[in-house]
């Protein structure tokens, strides 16, 4: 039997027409929620307020460029390299433009879990995904049923403790 992955897919790019594409091509057992943003500096902003649980998978595609023209803010590797800082455990797959060894070797130094060239999207994304979902899947169980063990060990504990002192006050 599959486990089920809970996958947050964060979409950083002012173009993103493979999106639909991709989220059709997913398998049954991954249930996706979308978060789109068409600007790097919206999706740092929003990490400052977003609350990531462990137990679900975090998957970031993040384009270089934004199309700013003259009001340039913040490029892909910038977003990469302040989000990864502030949330080690999401992970980036980082769409470029250009086949560039220089560029896919910083990205990969700050942090991206893959580059890949925008031409190959998105059939070449959800190859990526499937690999980081089978990386991924066992130690998110794992820890799904850690915090459920967990909840079920502090259940016990109160019932215990309201016994405890059921009998106390009702025995005196």
């Amino acid at each position: 039997m599959l486990l089920s992955v809970s996958l947050h897919l964060y979409v950083v790019d002012m173009n993103p027409d493979y999106v639909d594409e991709l989220l059709r091509i997913l398998p049954d057992y991954i249930t996706c929620e979308l978060h789109t943003y068409s600007s790097g500096v919206d999706f740092v902003d929003s990490l400052q307020h977003r609350k990531f649980s462990r137990t679900e998978l975090h998957v970031v595609l993040l384009t270089y460029e934004f199309g700013y023209g003259s009001s340039y803010v913040m490029n892909g590797l910038e977003v990469l390299e302040v989000a990864q800082r502030q949330h080690p455990f999401l992970h980036f797959i980082v769409l470029s433009q250009s086949k560039e060894l220089e560029y896919t070797m910083k990205a990969k130094a700050l942090g991206a879990y893959e580059v890949i060239n925008r031409e190959q999207l998105p059939l070449q994304i959800f190859s990526i995904l499937m690999k980081l979902i089978s990386e991924q899947r066992l130690p998110l169980a794992r820890r799904r049923l850690l915090f459920a063990i967990l909840r079920f060990a502090v259940a016990l504990l109160v019932v215990a403790i309201t016994l405890t002192l059921y009998l106390y006050v009702y025995a005196h």
